[in-house]
């Protein structure tokens, strides 16, 4: 009966200590967030959309999350819908329909009212640093009275104008942009006047633009380049698949797509995560975010959100959504969240002591990577249970281990030298 007790006890103390679920951020925003941007300069997560109150405190369009609470020293717009927020020359920018005019920064202790106007009643969506210019684009014809349509860029101190090549017009403007192959790509519903042809990719090397593939369709909202490889999804979509996959000549299917719109596209340690308003990625069940490993789809976690989510981003090693959404599963969040159990770096190394692990989670290897090295060390790993399931000599300061058969889960590392034990644990998905 004891030994029973004691198993229970252990295990209802793994579980506590390793729940997973989302969990709000204070009583969040009164209404959606649009973008999140993982600020290394200020160690802050960046959140811009629609809102005009956070956590009960009247901060428009922008708002910063310290990892424990909201940094009420970096203040919002007095009403400022943010599209887009980008790190450029060590200074941080936000771009939408803020009261300046669309376009300002942060110099330490204010945001620069930047006095610069976008005609056509434009705003900016999309930021895109190449060539050590600051792209923007969005729905415009001209920046600070001069006519560049759809493309401006800055450089720290004055504006460029770009705009699209003769003959080219994109009506539905010009939201996603990426840096792939030494160009910059842009996305959009394009059309050539002078050719008669519609097409979705428009790239530009400095000083030559291409035009390249055929029209998906009018809604592009997002680019990612993963495993070298480019990605563009949005909604209405040729196919109704909503993403698809550039392979040089033509779009290909991603998997079979998913069942509705994806807002953004996320690199994340090994793995492509997208998020939207779609239940379903290729044949598996995914509410509002899916994993693409580059072959298949799966779920990020078997929870739903009642509207859709708008980005993904990772800081501090944790997950943080946003988007419409006010309600996960039957618990009130309100229009951002952060993912209690999972902790993913960027580089998706944890340091501990002597080892690293990377990734973490691990999905089809895991990497081991010790700081000193000498012989006869040895790896044992065990889970929550302290079942062995690994053991083995290792062969040098790296060591990949093949864990794509290993259930889900948390696992416990130990290796062991003759005068030295260091600990450290990984999640499996």
């Amino acid at each position: 009966m004891k030994k029973f007790l004691l198993i229970l006890t252990l295990s209802l103390s793994c579980n506590l200590f390793y729940a997973q679920g989302w969990i709000p951020l204070g009583t969040g925003f009164n209404q959606e967030g649009r973008v999140l941007y993982a600020d290394t300069i200020l160690n802050r997560l960046f959140a811009g959309g629609l809102f005009a109150n956070v956590n009960g405190h009247i901060q428009g369009g922008i708002a910063a999350w310290t990892g424990a609470s909201w940094d009420t020293t970096i203040t919002g717009f007095d009403w400022a819908p943010v599209n887009t927020i980008e790190e450029y020359r060590n200074q941080l920018y936000a771009g939408g329909s803020t009261d300046y005019n669309g376009f300002t920064r942060w110099n330490g202790t204010s945001w620069d009212s930047i006095d610069v106007a976008f005609g056509f009643g434009g705003t900016p969506v999309w930021f895109c640093e190449y060539d050590s210019l600051l792209y923007c684009s969005g729905l415009f014809n001209d920046v600070d009275g001069f006519y560049s349509p759809r493309i401006a860029a800055w450089n720290g101190t004055n504006w460029i104008t770009v705009g699209l090549p003769p003959g080219v017009s994109a009506p539905e403007g010009v939201v996603a942009s990426i840096v792939f192959q030494n160009k910059i790509y842009f996305a959009s519903s394009f059309y050539d006047t002078l050719t008669n042809t519609a097409f979705s990719l428009l790239t530009f090397d400095g000083a030559n633009w291409s035009e390249l593939g055929n029209n998906l369709g009018s809604l592009i909202y997002c680019m990612a380049v993963y495993n070298n490889e480019l990605y563009i999804a949005g909604n209405l979509l040729a196919n109704g698949q909503y993403i698809y996959k550039w392979d040089g000549v033509n779009f290909v299917s991603v998997g079979g797509g998913v069942n509705h719109e994806i807002w953004n596209l996320r690199v994340i340690g090994d793995k492509l995560f997208a998020v939207g308003g779609f239940t379903h990625a290729g044949s598996v069940t995914a509410n509002s975010i899916a994993i693409w490993d580059g072959n298949n789809w799966s779920a990020f976690s078997n929870d739903t959100f009642n509207i859709a989510v708008d980005d993904i981003a990772v800081f501090n090693n944790e997950i943080y959504v946003t988007g419409g959404f006010t309600r996960i599963n039957s618990d009130t969040v309100l229009y951002i969240a952060k993912y209690q159990g999972w902790y993913l770096g960027e580089s998706n190394i944890k340091k501990n002591g002597g080892i690293n692990v990377y990734p973490n989670p691990a999905y089809n290897t895991l990497n081991i990577h010790l700081h000193s090295y000498t012989t006869n060390e040895t790896v044992l790993i065990t889970d929550v249970l302290g079942e062995e399931i690994y053991k083995e000599t290792l062969n040098g300061i790296d060591n990949c281990i093949d864990v794509s058969k290993w259930n889900e889960g948390v696992y416990f590392i130990m290796i062991k030298s003759q005068d030295n034990i260091i600990k450290e644990k990984f999640i499996k998905m």
